[in-house]
């Protein structure tokens, strides 16, 4: 997992991930390592009126670790209360392992499960018995009888890195020049500065140079009138977040990402840490509409030929390749699409035929089955013989 910060920070990062370590090697969990993976500089407000620009050397480090397991029980995510709704944010482990927690959590109001009160207010700790599987939601200062009072100190890690630009960004000292604060701001706003910062540069995601979460918090917060007039707002930003928020309250998506971003929408006047969030309904909005014009205009999907026979499939592109493991070994799904008539064929062979992904072949086949996956119909064809097409291009060139 990589981060990017300002370099003055460095020492923090090298100092508390002693600390940390020293913790680890007591408890017999792994250590936290991390390594330089290079510098730059970076222009950004400097709140100064006078002076409105500074340059701000950054360091990316990529960062490799692991939650800790301690007496039988591990972390699996922290929960933000915020007037009603719960943000949740995982800890991945640093390996990309992601645990889907049940809908209960996302809709209870804040409890501990061990001391059985109220008592939570504003965060909450899911952890999970790696025996059992048995989840529960516990206050930050009952962790310590599952755990070791030390845990606080892997919290306060994971909170640290998970946030990392965010909380540099607080310190008016170091980063920015501004802190979130209690602020709230409307939603309805920030997503018209968001549509608007991805119209004119383009969405860059969290963690990387530029961030969209990062051009949002820089219209809000500086005190420099050249840097706010930048932002040349159009009909159609306010128009498309009004649309966005729309599209976010009746996404019926259960995953946890969209479940976020109907929570930040839910909350309405959201708070500073929320801008990513916030920042990312505009590219999955985008998506989403594309997604809905090209289904608009796709032929309907329809079955080919007569079950039981071998026939002429006609021309078609393979548009998935997929390598599935069997007791018997491997074998290979291929996928075949003709959108202009609305045909897709499913074939699997039983050893690499070494077609390629994006061409289109000349397919004869026997027609297996006819079935229907995800709402569409598929033609399940075997024994095909695939002859490529060359692009028109190529063709006359020869």
């Amino acid at each position: 997992m990589n981060f990017e910060f300002p370099s003055n920070n460095l020492f923090r990062l090298e100092s508390g991930l002693a600390k940390l370590n020293k913790k680890a090697r007591k408890l017999g969990t792994p250590e936290i390592t991390f390594t330089e993976v290079g510098r730059s500089f970076k222009k950004v407000a400097s709140g100064d009126p006078d002076r409105p620009f500074k340059k701000v050397e950054m360091v990316e480090v990529e960062v490799n670790g692991e939650v800790p397991e301690i007496a039988g029980w591990k972390l699996v995510a922290s929960l933000d209360h915020d007037l009603g709704v719960t943000i949740v944010n995982y800890f991945p482990g640093l390996d990309g392992e992601i645990v889907k927690l049940p809908e209960e959590y996302r809709t209870r109001k804040p409890y501990c499960d061990h001391c059985h009160t109220h008592k939570v207010k504003k965060h909450s700790i899911i952890i999970e018995n790696i025996e059992s599987g048995e989840m529960k939601q516990v206050g930050k200062t009952c962790l310590k009888d599952f755990f070791d009072k030390d845990i606080q100190a892997y919290l306060s890690y994971w909170g640290w890195f998970s946030g990392l630009i965010m909380e540099l960004e607080d310190e008016e000292s170091e980063f920015y020049g501004h802190g979130g604060g209690d602020y709230r701001f409307e939603i309805e706003t920030v997503l018209e500065v968001a549509f608007c910062a991805v119209r004119q540069w383009g969405y860059v995601k969290s963690g990387e140079m530029g961030a969209t979460k990062e051009a949002v918090a820089e219209y809000f917060f500086t005190k420099d009138s050249k840097v706010r007039n930048a932002y040349q707002f159009e009909e159609s930003d306010k128009a498309n977040a009004a649309a966005a928020i729309e599209w976010v309250k009746n996404n019926e998506e259960t995953s946890d990402f969209i479940l976020n971003l109907k929570g930040v929408v839910e909350i309405g006047d959201i708070l500073a840490k929320h801008f990513g969030l916030a920042a990312a309904i505009v590219p999955t909005y985008h998506r989403a509409m594309v997604a809905k014009r090209e289904a608009a205009n796709r032929v309907p999907t329809k079955y080919f030929g007569e079950v039981g026979k071998r026939q002429k499939l006609g021309e078609a592109k393979l548009v998935a390749l997929i390598t599935v493991e069997g007791y018997y070994g491997y074998s290979y799904l291929h996928i075949f699409a003709n959108e202009a008539e609305g045909y897709k064929f499913k074939w699997f062979a039983s050893s690499d035929q070494g077609l390629e992904e994006g061409a289109t072949y000349n397919l004869v086949g026997f027609v297996k089955a006819h079935e229907e996956y995800k709402g569409e119909k598929q033609t399940a064809v075997v024994r095909v013989k695939a002859e490529e097409i060359a692009p028109a291009n190529e063709a006359e060139a020869a």
